[in-house]
């Protein structure tokens, strides 16, 4: 039965109304809920939420700018520094911009303000390092570090790439994708479900899981995590194209043994000997450490600590290139994946080429220096994040390497005599308050230490159990000591 043009005409129009008054609700209601729910996206100082706000949303702003035209950081001061700068650079101001991860929020860039200076001009180093980010959340800081007006930008990242690709499923997500969750997250009616189901801003993964959750960790394979990570190199180096800036070799202590693999040690007999070579190796004992030593690189190849223990022997004796040679074969075996190995060098060095970025390396040069493989000068306080001592050093190193390559003024300078203050927690995490048992002051009044026991590093989950960090001087300890080592015997054959 067919229906009369008049009806038609009237059913037309009552679902054209049904649909305009659908809208206007809709409407109105994304207005007055975006008006009454804050955005997510931008917490203020108090706000001790995490997730999605810092740093995995493509579209949530890194800064904000009040009405006086100041600039600070639109996340937690937990996560980025709690700077504030004026959004039009002041006159004779030379502006640089330090990109990265929690080095870099770390002392780094308290080094660089402190010994760089440009004839004529005032340095301002702004801190764009963001604790635990690997390459796709340092994206995020360089496109708003662009809007800056930096006349310097350095890119330092890569030792988190491994860990957040295994971690964090929203890594492997296309910016694009992520944009448009973010656009309906963000909106009223998204802002106001997430209320509802109690999941305004998913919590961030942890990365500093205890060692056994590590070995169980399952690692993406590495041209997967390779592909991302220049993926996100090549897209920071082309938005910064024009601009003067420079990608920077991330530096890792090689001294850190890293991680004993318990599929490597079921019965605990290869920890034990570990500990026995490091306990030699603190007492003097070359030898034995470095019997220790290579008694566990033949068994067990793949142990990390074993290679690191050789290397600290063979810096003893002053052969330092075999230390070398030993301390980064260790590093590049370290089950946990925490440090920028060769392969994600390699990674950097073909993206700087291919888009014409200049390069910076660093740990030639560091590890050029004369006490760069003395445990007790502490350059690092855990495997990537360096002491105060060894930031002054970075930096200095990073310096040199812009000189040599034209990217700052003529007549800069960088002050290697430039104090920073040593902070037992450079992070503002509680990563590294086992510092105060690597300092010269901790053998003076501990007993334990003078003695020539090793101390139990139990704040570092990273590391085994010993901490070769608190390993005094070789040839005596800050007070007292056990005196020379005695003379250094042939190395073996090699196994």
């Amino acid at each position: 039965m067919r229906m009369a043009p008049g009806l038609r005409r009237g059913r037309a129009r009552r679902v054209a109304y049904a649909l305009v008054v659908t809208a206007s609700v809709l409407l109105l209601g994304e207005v007055a809920l975006r008006a009454m729910l804050p955005d997510p996206r931008v917490l203020e100082s108090t706000d001790r939420r995490r997730g999605l706000a810092f740093g995995y949303d493509p579209l949530a702003p890194v800064t904000v700018r009040d009405a006086a035209g100041q600039v600070r950081f639109a996340r937690n001061p937990s996560n980025l520094r709690p700077q504030v700068w004026s959004s039009r650079k002041p006159a004779g101001t030379y502006r640089v911009i330090v990109v990265g991860d929690s080095t870099v929020f770390g002392q780094l860039t308290e080094a660089l303000a402190a010994g760089l200076r440009v004839p004529g001009r005032t340095v301002e180093v702004l801190n764009y390092g963001m604790p635990g980010a690997a390459s796709d959340r340092v994206r995020i800081l360089w496109q708003d570090a662009l809007r800056q007006s930096p006349d310097l930008l350095l890119l330092y990242v890569g030792h988190n790439e491994w860990i957040e690709a295994a971690i964090n499923p929203m890594s492997a997500e296309p910016f694009a994708w992520r944009a448009w969750k973010s656009r309906i997250r963000n909106a009223g009616w998204g802002r106001l479900l997430g209320r509802v189901l109690g999941r305004e801003i998913p919590a961030a993964p942890s990365v500093w899981s205890p060692k056994e959750e590590w070995d169980a960790v399952a690692f993406p394979p590495w041209p997967d995590v390779a592909r991302r990570f220049g993926t996100h190199l090549d897209a920071m180096c082309r938005a910064a194209t024009g601009r003067t800036f420079a990608f920077v070799e991330p530096a890792s202590n090689l001294l850190a043994p890293g991680h004993l693999s318990t599929n490597s040690d079921p019965d605990g007999r290869v920890k034990e000997q570990l500990l026995r070579g490091f306990q030699a190796l603190y007492d003097g004992d070359l030898a034995r450490a470095d019997e220790d030593g290579w008694a566990v690189a033949s068994a067990h190849p793949e142990v990390a600590p074993a290679w690191v223990l050789l290397g600290r022997v063979r810096a003893a004796r002053g052969e330092r290139i075999a230390a070398l040679e030993h301390l980064r074969r260790g590093r590049e075996l370290d089950p946990a994946r925490s440090r920028v190995t060769a392969g994600h060098r390699k990674v950097l060095e073909e993206v700087a080429r291919a888009c014409g970025a200049p390069y910076v390396h660093t740990e030639d040069s560091l590890y050029g220096r004369d006490d760069s493989l003395d445990a007790s000068r502490l350059l690092f306080t855990d495997p990537v994040h360096p002491s105060a001592r060894g930031a002054v050093a970075l930096a200095g190193q990073v310096f040199a390497g812009l000189q040599s390559l034209g990217r700052v003024p003529e007549g800069s300078v960088y002050d290697d005599s430039a104090r920073v203050v040593e902070r037992a927690d450079p992070l503002g995490r509680g990563w590294n308050a086992s510092y105060f048992a690597t300092r010269e002051d901790h053998f003076q009044q501990d007993p334990q230490a003078q003695s020539g026991a090793i101390l139990p590093d139990i704040t570092n989950p990273l590391l085994p159990t010993y901490n070769p960090h608190a390993l005094p001087p070789l040839h005596g300890g800050p007070k007292g000591g056990k005196g020379p080592p005695p003379p250094s015997p042939a190395p073996p054959a090699p196994r």
